[in-house]
């Protein structure tokens, strides 16, 4: 999960760098096949197959791309944190992505997404945004993780309203989709949480 982690984060993201990106994720799957079976890897490996068909949703910086997105029936076997964080390559430079707007590394970043590891000082803890179905979810689960993970975002995104606000010019298309589309798809998720 940590490989596709990472490449969801690659931005900006040009159709020769989604090319490429897809052809080294083939050739991670040919490697990691070869050292292990595939089918025994469960949902790490079918996330990195529904991420390289999410590759190729749409085109560059088009809202109902990223609300398509957002709503996508590519497969369940992906996390809301690489949905989201998939968006963000197709936002606008002044629309951060939430490691940049925590001022963290793409490695800080996904070792906490992944495996829980605290955030480095100075970034304060991220708490969950405020969810009912977050009531029976382990504080320290990743699907707790990734209720963070959106609140990130979430503050990324509202960070953007403002400077759009201050700047009097209205925040692109991208950001609708994302604050619209959001919540609902991490609500599913923790919804469905202990059901896979």
């Amino acid at each position: 999960r940590s490989y596709v982690s990472h490449v969801a984060l690659v931005r900006p993201l040009s159709e020769a760098g989604r090319l490429r990106m897809a052809q080294d994720m083939a050739s991670f799957e040919m490697a990691v096949s070869q050292i292990s079976k595939v089918s025994e890897l469960g949902r790490s490996y079918a996330e990195l197959r529904a991420f390289r068909q999410l590759l190729f949703l749409g085109e560059q910086r088009e809202a109902p791309t990223v609300a398509a997105l957002l709503h996508q029936t590519v497969s369940d076997a992906l996390r809301p944190s690489t949905i989201t964080n998939h968006c963000f390559t197709r936002a606008p430079q002044t629309l951060s992505s939430p490691h940049d707007h925590l001022r963290v590394s793409h490695k800080a970043y996904v070792e906490w997404l992944v495996v829980g590891v605290p955030l480095p000082p100075p970034c304060p803890p991220v708490q969950p945004p405020p969810m009912a179905v977050l009531a029976n979810i382990p504080a320290d689960s990743g699907a707790a993780r990734e209720a963070c993970a959106w609140a990130a975002a979430q503050s990324s995104l509202d960070a953007y309203a403002q400077r759009c606000s201050a700047e009097h010019v209205a925040p692109e298309e991208v950001y609708v989709a994302m604050s619209a589309g959001g919540p609902p798809l991490v609500e599913g998720y923790l919804a469905n949480y202990g059901r896979k």
